[in-house]
């Protein structure tokens, strides 16, 4: 008696799809309207003699998007990174350099402005609150201008 062999399909081999790449979002924490830990950086300011040249150089070289925003009587160019607002651009007051002023977030601006003044810093603009939160401009102990900052909420 003859036996019939079966044909034996292989099994296809299942192709090895290559890794998923992994999205890395990042989320922009240096904004007034957003807190970090107490003492980080959480809004940059320049002045300057020509804020469009400005936000324009930095559009370029950090590809910075920008927006203009008004503030009382004075037009600011705000400089984004996507959707999030990173830093300011306004005009240096008339005889003033240029200059770059880091804002750093503490939950409490009288207080910290207290303890400069009591560790060697000047006050170039006592505390007062503007729109979006309580500020003040300080100097250190070497005279490096700085801000402190609060948003509201």
């Amino acid at each position: 008696m003859a036996t019939k062999k079966k044909s034996v399909k292989a099994k296809p081999k299942k192709k090895k799809s290559a890794p998923k790449k992994k999205v890395v979002k990042t989320k922009v924490t240096n904004s007034p309207f957003q807190k970090v830990a107490s003492g980080q950086p959480n809004w940059f300011g320049l002045s300057t003699t020509d804020g469009q040249a400005a936000a324009n150089f930095y559009g370029k070289v950090l590809g910075h998007g920008q927006e203009k925003m008004t503030m009382g009587n004075e037009t600011m160019i705000m400089l984004k990174a996507g959707d999030n607002q990173i830093a300011h651009i306004d005009s240096v007051e008339p005889g003033a350099s240029p200059r770059l002023i880091i804002y750093f977030y503490v939950p409490d601006v009288d207080k910290a402005v207290k303890l400069c003044a009591d560790n060697g810093g000047q006050i170039v603009m006592p505390p007062g609150d503007i729109p979006p939160g309580r500020i003040a401009f300080l100097k250190d102990p070497a005279g490096a201008e700085f801000a402190l900052f609060k948003p509201r909420g």
